[in-house]
Parts: structure tokens; sequence; C-alpha cells
């Protein structure tokens, strides 16, 4: 699964778990001290969007078999 995607999954469940997170529903507003935390969350999962994407089709371009992936264990290390 893609980072982005885990990460707006668990950005999904932290405010469905904490309805308070999430801020007023009536006017759409969060709570003043989080209004910048989550305008910067949603930036960095934007900003490494492209990136997550392009890992994405590198690993399956390789077409390894199971526990035979020394392409993807190659080009993983040398992002790392």
């Amino acid at each position: 699964m893609s980072r982005f995607i885990r990460t707006a999954t668990v950005l999904i469940a932290v405010f469905a778990t904490f309805p308070a997170l999430a801020g007023d529903r009536e006017t759409g507003t969060a709570p003043a001290p989080l209004t910048g935390r989550k305008a910067e969350v949603v930036k960095r999962v934007e900003d490494m969007s492209k990136l997550t994407q392009e890992i994405v089709d590198s690993q399956f371009s390789f077409a390894e078999l199971g526990f035979q992936e020394f392409q993807t264990q190659a080009y993983l290390t040398a992002l790392l």
C-alpha cells in the first residue's frame, strides 16, 4: 500500500475516532491550534504524493518473484 494511502487512511481514522479534532461540523472550522497543523499535514502528504507514485510504479516495473526482489531492494536502499 502506498505511503500516501496509508497516511490518508490514518488521518481519516484519527478524525473519525476523535471528532473534536475535526472542529465544528456546522461551521466547518477547525479549532484554532489545529488549523495550522492540519494544513501542514495536508501539504506534506500532497508533497509526497508524486514521489510515492514514482516509487510504486518503479517497484511494479521490476516484476520480480516473491522473496527474490533484488532490483527492488537495490532501488529502495538507494532511496534511503
